[in-house]
C-alpha cells in the first residue's frame, strides 16, 4: 500500500468490471483517502437538513457501509485473500458516503432546497439501486467543476445584514436562539487566504517537540475499554443541530437520521443502522482499524474567528483571529460516548481538588466562590492569576500520554488515546469548494474543542498542579484552576516562590508560564514595599477607570475580585460590551428597515429578547453579591426596555403598573416572561452560593460517605464549619453568620435572602403552610423546606414561590382597581394557555407573525392601548358614527360590511380539519346532510325536502349545518381498547369566535371564563335547534322527538363548541379535542417520522410535539385573525360622522356597484373626500359611492 504525505492511502487504478463485481466497494479505487476524507480538491458545502423521506435510504446506506467494515475486519471469508485491500475500500466509502450523496452541486450561487431536494433523491435511490460507479463519476466531475468555479470567484468571507438577518431567521425558526444571537453579534471569519491570518494561524499550531514513544507488547496486550450500547444511543439522541461540520461534510444531522422509530415500518438496513454503527464505533475505539483510518479521523478543518469587528478597525488592517478546530462529526459522537460516567469518574477521582474544569458540574462556580471564600477567610492572603502561554496548543502529547499510561485505572484507554494523538493531522482552511490545506499541521498540543483535549490536557498538567497545592497547604493556602486558567492563594512570601517551582514543573510538560501575563492582587492595605519586591515580574491586576486611575484586582473565570471600585469599574466595561450588543441586534432588526415579510423583525427580536439577551448579565448577578450588582443590572434592564421599545414600538415606561407587573410575571402566570435583572439577581446569587459553598469542603452525605471537598483550606472549613453542609444539620448557615458575618459572601446571601423573603411577605396572599415554603424559612435554613430536604434548584424553587404569589397579589389588584368592563382586566381574565402561544413560536410555517401583527398582537395581549388604532383614536366609523376606542376593539366588534371575522373562522375550521387529517379522522365542512341515515321515517323525509326548497339554507332557522362532521373521531380521549382499535364515533362541532365586547367578557369570570360560557351558550343553542326541527318535522311523536333523540348518536352527546376568543382564549372543549387530536395522531404511522432533525424546539416523543405544533398553529391563528381584522377595518375609520356613514354604506353589498359590462355604464356619483390619515397631518385622498 502507498501512502501520501499525510499517511494515507494513494488513489489506485481503476478497477475492472470484473473486480467490481466481486467487490462493489471497488469503484472507490481510482479516488485516494484524502479525496474521500474531503481534503482539498474534493470538499463540498453539504444539504444542512435531511428531508424525513430521505432518512430511510440514508441510514440504509450507512448502515450497510458501517456492517461491511465490521464483518471485514472479522475472519477472511473463504477464498479472500486481500483483506486489506476491501478494508480500504470500505473506509474509503464510509469517509466518502455524505458527499457522494449529500452535496450540494458546485455552483456559483447558492442551492435552494427545492432544486436540491430531488438531486439528493436520486443520488440515495442509485446508491440504493447499486448505481455505485455512476455516482463516483459525478462526484469527479463535480470536483473539476468545484475547482473551475473556486479559481473563477474568490469567497467573499463577510456577510451584509440582509443575509444575517435571513440566516437568523433561519435559526429562530428551529428556536435556535443562542446560535442566532451569536450570528448577530459575530465579528466575522478571517480569510483563509490572508497571509497574515495564516500566519497567525501557523503560531497557534506548534512542531511536534517530543516523538511519542511507541506502544509496549504489553500496551498492546492489554484489555481495551468499549463503548456501551445505551449510552451511545443517548449519545445520538442528545446530538445537536446545526452545528459546523469539519472535513468530509458529515453533520449531526446525518447521524439523528439513523435513529428510527421503532413503530415505523422501515428496511432491515435501516432498522439495523445503529447497530451497525455501534460495531463500528467499538472498532474504532479498541483500535481494530488501520493507522491510516485514524490519520483521517483526526483531520480538522480550521476556521479563523475574528477578535474584533473588522468594521471597527482602519481600512485594510487585518484583525487578529482565533483558531476554531471543527472536528468532524464521526469522532465527536464516538469520543463522546467513549469518554462516559465511569471513565469521567476517574478522571475527577485523579483530577481532584485541584483541576475543576472537566468531570464535575459547577466546577466555574466552584472556582469563583472558592477563591472568593480564601480571600474572606485570609485577608492577608495574595493572590496570582496564571497564565500559560498558549495552553491548549503547547502541550506535548507525549507527556499526555505518559500520564494517562502511569495511571492503572486508565490503562483500558491507553491505545485509543495513542490512536487520536500519534498523527500530524492534516488541517483544512475554510468551508465548502474553498477548503484549502494549511502549510501547518496539527502535531503537537491538545485539539480545542475535541472531547478528549480537556481531559488530557488535565492530566498532563495535573502533576505540576498537586505539586504546587502540596506547598501551598503547608502554609494553610491551595491553588484552583479552570483548565489552564489557574489562581494561587496563600501568604505572599510563599506563593511567589510556589508559582516559580510551578512554572518549572510545567517545562516538563512543554508548557511555559508568563509572569508578565500574569497579574496578582493584596489588599490595599498590604500592598507594600515588600509585596512588590515579592511579585518581581508578576504585575498587579488593575484596570483604569474613565479617570484613568488604576483600580486593583483580578478576574477569575471572568469574575472580579478586588477593591470595591475594581469590581464597579469591571461590571462598568462589560456593561458596555452587553450594551454595545443590544444596539447591534437593535440596529440589524429595526423594524423600519426590513419591508421583506420573510424577516419579520419584530418576532426575531422578541424572541432574542425573551429566550436570550435579557440573560446576558446572568453569569456575573450570580456570582457577585447582590450589593455590588445594582447599578449593573439596572442598567441590563434598561437596555432590554430599549430594545423591547424597538421590537414593540411602544415606549414601556408609559404603560400602568398592571401592564409592567405582567410583563415582568412567567408566562405561565399570565404573564410575558420578561423579568428584571434587578430583581432575579438576589435568587441567582443565593442559589450559586447554596450550589457551590458545601462542594469547597469535606461533608458527609446522608449515607454516611465522607464526600472530599474541592478547596478544603482550613480558613474555608473555619468559617463555613466542619459539620455544617452534613445532611443531618438544619442550620447549614448559622456557623457561617456566627463567626464571619462581615464577610463578603456572608453580607450578600444575608442581603439576598433578607430580599427575597421581605418580598414574599409583602404579597402573599393568604396563610400557607410555612413547611412547604422556602422563602419562610430563617437565614440559618436558608436553601431547605420545613422537614429539611433541598430543593433540586434553589433559585427556581424560590423564584417560583415569590412568582406565584405576585400572580395571586396581582390578580386581586387587577379585580379590585379595575370594572369588569375595562380593556385591561378583560384581557387577564380570558387568558388561557392558548393566549400566549404566540409569545414563544418561532417564525416558522405555523408560527410566522408579520411585524404589524406581533405590535398588536403584543400589546393586546397586556390590555394595552393599540399602537396602530391609538393614533386614530376619537375618530369615527359605522353608520351610526361609533367613536373608535384605543384598543380597536369596538372596531373589531361592531357590525361592519365584509367577512372579517368569517375569514377567521374559516382559517380555523381549516385548521382542524388538518388536524383532523393528520390523526386519520375523516371529516366534512359544512355537512348538510349530517342527519342522513341516522333518523328514518316522514321526519327526515320533510327535512330533506325543506332543505331542497331553500336557497339559502344556512340562513334557514330550519335547517342545520354544522361546521365540521367527524366520521371517526376518537371518544373517551383516544382511548385505544383491548382489540387495539381507538375507540371512536361521529362528532359534529361549530366553531365561534368571539370580539372583546362586553356581553362576551364583561361578566364575572370566576367561576367560568368567557370562552367556557360562549361555549355552553352553543350547546343550548342546538339543543334548541333539535326541539326546533322537532316542531317542525316530527310533530306526531311528540317531545322529545326523532331529531333530539339524534344527538346521542353523536360523541358528547351533541354538538362539541370550538370557541375562539378575542385574546386567542379557547374553552374546554377545544383545548381537549386539540389534544385528543395530537394524540391520536402521535399513534398513526406518519407519526413515525418525528424527530429531533425536524423539531428542535420541544422534547419527547411524538405525542409532544404534536401537541405543542397544534396549540401552536390554533393559537397564532387566532391572534393572526384579530389583528388583521381590527387593520383591515382601518378603512371605515372617517374624521367626521357623516364620512364614517358614508364609507360604511358604500361598502354595504346593497350599494356595491353593479356595472352594465360596459365602460362609463355606471351613473353613480363620484366624490373625492380628503381627510389626515394620522397625526403627522400627511392627506389621504379616498373615494366613495352614493
Amino acid at each position: 500500500m502507498e501512502l501520501d504525505e499525510f499517511g494515507l492511502p494513494k488513489a489506485h487504478p481503476e478497477a475492472s468490471e470484473e473486480e467490481i463485481m466481486r467487490d462493489p466497494y471497488a469503484v472507490v479505487d481510482k479516488l485516494s483517502y484524502a479525496q474521500c476524507a474531503g481534503f482539498e480538491g474534493a470538499s463540498f458545502s453539504e444539504s444542512q437538513k435531511l428531508h424525513p423521506n430521505f432518512h430511510v435510504l440514508w441510514a440504509a446506506a450507512f448502515g450497510n457501509t458501517c456492517k461491511a467494515i465490521v464483518d471485514t475486519t472479522g475472519p477472511a471469508l473463504p477464498g479472500v485473500h486481500d483483506n486489506a485491500i476491501r478494508l480500504e475500500r470500505r473506509l474509503k466509502m464510509l469517509s466518502l458516503l455524505p458527499f457522494l450523496l449529500l452535496r450540494k452541486p458546485p455552483t456559483d450561487g447558492k442551492t435552494k432546497a427545492k432544486t436540491l431536494h430531488p438531486i439528493i433523491s436520486r443520488r440515495l435511490r442509485m446508491f440504493d439501486r447499486g448505481e455505485w460507479k455512476e455516482l463516483i463519476n459525478e462526484f469527479q466531475e463535480d470536483c473539476v467543476t468545484a475547482q473551475i468555479n473556486r479559481a473563477r470567484k474568490r469567497h467573499n468571507h463577510s456577510m451584509k445584514d440582509e443575509q444575517i438577518c435571513r440566516q437568523a431567521a433561519e435559526l429562530l425558526s428551529r428556536l435556535k436562539v443562542s446560535k442566532a444571537r451569536k450570528l448577530l453579534l459575530s465579528n466575522g471569519l478571517g480569510d483563509p487566504e490572508d497571509p497574515s491570518i495564516i500566519e497567525q494561524m501557523k503560531a497557534k499550531h506548534p512542531e511536534r517537540k517530543e516523538n511519542i514513544s511507541p506502544l509496549t507488547n504489553e500496551e498492546k496486550a492489554a484489555e481495551r475499554k468499549g463503548i456501551d450500547k445505551e449510552v451511545f444511543e443517548e449519545e445520538i439522541k442528545r446530538l445537536e443541530t446545526d452545528k459546523s461540520p469539519g472535513l468530509g461534510g458529515l453533520r449531526n444531522e446525518y447521524l439523528l437520521a439513523l435513529l428510527m422509530n421503532k413503530r415505523r415500518i422501515v428496511t432491515e438496513s435501516a432498522a439495523a443502522a445503529v447497530d451497525n454503527f455501534y460495531e463500528l464505533a467499538n472498532l474504532i475505539v479498541k483500535v481494530q482499524l488501520p493507522e491510516y483510518f485514524y490519520t483521517g479521523f483526526v483531520a480538522t478543518r480550521l476556521v479563523p474567528a475574528n477578535k474584533v469587528n473588522p468594521k471597527d478597525l482602519p481600512p485594510g488592517e487585518t484583525p487578529d483571529a482565533r483558531p476554531v478546530n471543527i472536528g468532524n462529526a464521526l469522532r465527536r459522537l464516538v469520543t463522546r460516548a467513549y469518554f462516559d460516567e465511569g471513565l469521567v469518574k476517574i478522571y475527577n477521582d485523579i483530577l481532584a481538588p485541584v483541576q475543576n474544569g472537566v468531570g464535575i458540574k459547577g466546577g466555574v462556580s466552584n472556582t469563583i466562590f472558592g477563591v472568593q471564600a480564601a480571600m474572606d477567610s485570609n485577608p492577608e492572603f495574595g493572590i496570582i492569576q496564571g497564565d500559560i502561554k498558549n495552553g491548549y496548543n503547547e502541550v506535548q502529547r507525549q507527556s499526555v500520554l505518559k500520564e494517562i499510561k502511569s495511571y492503572p485505572a486508565l490503562q483500558d484507554t491507553v491505545v485509543f488515546m495513542q490512536a487520536l494523538r500519534a498523527p500530524e493531522a492534516y488541517i483544512g482552511m475554510g468551508y465548502g469548494i474553498n477548503v484549502k490545506k494549511a502549510p501547518f499541521r496539527c502535531s503537537e498540543g491538545e485539539q480545542q474543542g475535541a472531547v478528549e483535549s480537556s481531559f488530557g490536557f488535565a492530566i498532563a498538567t495535573i502533576g505540576a498542579f498537586k505539586k504546587l497545592n502540596e506547598t501551598l497547604k503547608e502554609h494553610g493556602g491551595g491553588v484552583t484552576a479552570i483548565m489552564d486558567d489557574n489562581y494561587t492563594i496563600g501568604p505572599p512570601k510563599v506563593i511567589f516562590e510556589a508559582n516559580k517551582e510551578f512554572a518549572e514543573d510545567l517545562k516538563e510538560v512543554g508548557l511555559s508560564l508568563q509572569p508578565n501575563k500574569s497579574k496578582c492582587y493584596i489588599k490595599e492595605e498590604l500592598r507594600n514595599e515588600e509585596w512588590n519586591n515579592l511579585r518581581g515580574n508578576i504585575p498587579n491586576g488593575t484596570i483604569k477607570n474613565s479617570n484613568g486611575e488604576e483600580l486593583h484586582g483580578i478576574s477569575v473565570c471572568n469574575i472580579p475580585i478586588g477593591s470595591e471600585d475594581f469590581v464597579e469599574e469591571y461590571l462598568k466595561q462589560k456593561l458596555e460590551k452587553i450594551k454595545d450588543g443590544y444596539e447591534t441586534i437593535q440596529n440589524i432588526l429595526d423594524p423600519t428597515r426590513w419591508a421583506n415579510p420573510e424577516i419579520p423583525s419584530r418576532q426575531m427580536l422578541w424572541l432574542l429578547i425573551l429566550i436570550s439577551m435579557q440573560f446576558m448579565g446572568d453569569y456575573w448577578i450570580r456570582h457577585l453579591p447582590p450589593q455590588l450588582t445594582n447599578t449593573f443590572a439596572e442598567d441590563i434592564d434598561k437596555g432590554i426596555m430599549s430594545a423591547l421599545k424597538t421590537c414593540i414600538g411602544v415606549d414601556p415606561s408609559n404603560w400602568s403598573d398592571i401592564a409592567l407587573e405582567r410583563l415582568r410575571l412567567p408566562i405561565r402566570f399570565k404573564g410575558c416572561g420578561l423579568r428584571q435583572l434587578r430583581d432575579r439577581r438576589h435568587a441567582q446569587f443565593i442559589g450559586a452560593v447554596i450550589a457551590s459553598l458545601p462542594q469547597l469542603i469535606d461533608r458527609n452525605d446522608e449515607h454516611g460517605n465522607a464526600i472530599k471537598g474541592r478547596f478544603n483550606l482550613p480558613s474555608i472549613v473555619d468559617m463555613l464549619g466542619a459539620n455544617s453542609f452534613d445532611t443531618d444539620n438544619n442550620e447549614p448557615w448559622k456557623h457561617l453568620f456566627e463567626t464571619r458575618p462581615d464577610s463578603s459572601i456572608a453580607r450578600g446571601f444575608d442581603e439576598a435572602w433578607s430580599h427575597l423573603t421581605h418580598n414574599f411577605q409583602n404579597v402573599k396572599s393568604h396563610e400557607i403552610n410555612t413547611e412547604k415554603f422556602l422563602l419562610e424559612q430563617t437565614l440559618h435554613r436558608a436553601g431547605r423546606y420545613g422537614d429539611g430536604t433541598v430543593p433540586k434548584s434553589v433559585t427556581h424553587a424560590a423564584t417560583m414561590e415569590l412568582e406565584s404569589q405576585r400572580a395571586i397579589n396581582l390578580g386581586q389588584q387587577i379585580k379590585n382597581n379595575l370594572n369588569r368592563t375595562e380593556y385591561p382586566r378583560q384581557a387577564y381574565e380570558a387568558w388561557t394557555q392558548m393566549s400566549a402561544c404566540f409569545l414563544l413560536s418561532p417564525p416558522d410555517d405555523i408560527g410566522y407573525m408579520p411585524d404589524a401583527d406581533m405590535q398588536m398582537a403584543f400589546t393586546t395581549y397586556l390590555g394595552l392601548p393599540c399602537p396602530v388604532m391609538a393614533t386614530l383614536a376619537g375618530r369615527f366609523f359605522g353608520k351610526n358614527g361609533q367613536v373608535l376606542d384605543e384598543y380597536g376593539a369596538n372596531l373589531a366588534a361592531s357590525t361592519l360590511p365584509g367577512g372579517g371575522h368569517r375569514r377567521t373562522h374559516n382559517r380555523l375550521v381549516g385548521l382542524v380539519m388538518d388536524m383532523m387529517k393528520i390523526a386519520g379522522v375523516q371529516s366534512v365542512s359544512e355537512a348538510k346532510n349530517f342527519l342522513i341515515g341516522k333518523i328514518s321515517g316522514p321526519a327526515i323525509e320533510r327535512y330533506v325536502q325543506h332543505h331542497a326548497q331553500e336557497r339559502d339554507v344556512r340562513r334557514s332557522p330550519w335547517c342545520m349545518i354544522p361546521d365540521l362532521h367527524a366520521m371517526n373521531f376518537p371518544a373517551r380521549n383516544g382511548a385505544i381498547n383491548d382489540s387495539g382499535a381507538i375507540s371512536s364515533g361521529e362528532a359534529i362541532f361549530e366553531m365561534k369566535t368571539m370580539t372583546a365586547c362586553i356581553s362576551r367578557y364583561g361578566n364575572n369570570n370566576d367561576n367560568s371564563l368567557p370562552a367556557n360560557r360562549r361555549a355552553k351558550e352553543v350547546r343550548r343553542e342546538y339543543a334548541r335547534k333539535f326541539q326546533k326541527l322537532d316542531e317542525k318535522f316530527d310533530w306526531e311523536n311528540g317531545t322529545p322527538g326523532v331529531f333530539t333523540q339524534v344527538q346521542t348518536r353523536f360523541v358528547s352527546n351533541g354538538i362539541i363548541p370550538l370557541v375562539a376568543g378575542f385574546w386567542a382564549d379557547v374553552n374546554e372543549d377545544f383545548d381537549k379535542v386539540i389534544r385528543t387530536l395530537a394524540r391520536t395522531a402521535a399513534a398513526t404511522q406518519e407519526a413515525t417520522h418525528i424527530s429531533p432533525l425536524t423539531y428542535t424546539d420541544r422534547k419527547g416523543g411524538a405525542f409532544p410535539i404534536m401537541l405543542q405544533q397544534f396549540r401552536r398553529a390554533i393559537g397564532v391563528a387566532i391572534v393572526r385573525g384579530n389583528a388583521e381584522l381590527r387593520r383591515g377595518r382601518l378603512h371605515y375609520v372617517r374624521p367626521t360622522k357623516e364620512e364614517a356613514y358614508h364609507a360604511a354604506n358604500s361598502h354595504h353589498s346593497n350599494n356595491k356597484w353593479k356595472g352594465s359590462g360596459k365602460m362609463g355604464g355606471s351613473k353613480a356619483i363620484t366624490t373625492m373626500v380628503t381627510m389626515p390619515l394620522n397625526n403627522s397631518g400627511t392627506d389621504m385622498t379616498f373615494m366613495y359611492i352614493r
